[in-house]
C-alpha cells in the first residue's frame, strides 16, 4: 500500500509540476467518487487520464500479492 500510494503521489505531482494537468480549483461534494474528483476538480480531462493510468498501475502492483493471497496451498504429511 506504501508502494502504490508514492506511486500515485509522484505521478500526479509530476503532472502538475510539468503542466500537463491543472491543480484542482473547485470544490465538489464529499459523496464524490474519488476516481473523479481530480476530473471535477480541475475541470480537465487530461486529469481523468492520469487518474486511469494511476489506478491501472496500482492494480499491476496489487496484482502478484492477490494472486499469493488466494492461491491453494496444499499440505503433505
Amino acid at each position: 500500500m506504501i508502494m502504490t500510494s508514492l506511486l500515485g503521489t509522484l505521478i500526479g505531482y509530476t503532472a502538475i509540476v510539468t503542466h500537463l494537468i491543472k491543480p484542482a480549483r473547485l470544490s465538489t461534494p464529499n459523496t464524490t467518487p474519488s476516481s473523479l474528483i481530480g476530473f471535477l476538480g480541475s475541470n480537465d480531462s487530461w486529469s481523468l487520464l492520469i487518474t486511469t493510468i494511476i489506478f491501472a498501475l496500482s492494480v499491476i502492483i496489487y496484482r502478484p500479492f492477490i494472486a499469493i493471497e488466494t492461491s491453494e496451498v496444499s499440505y503433505e504429511k
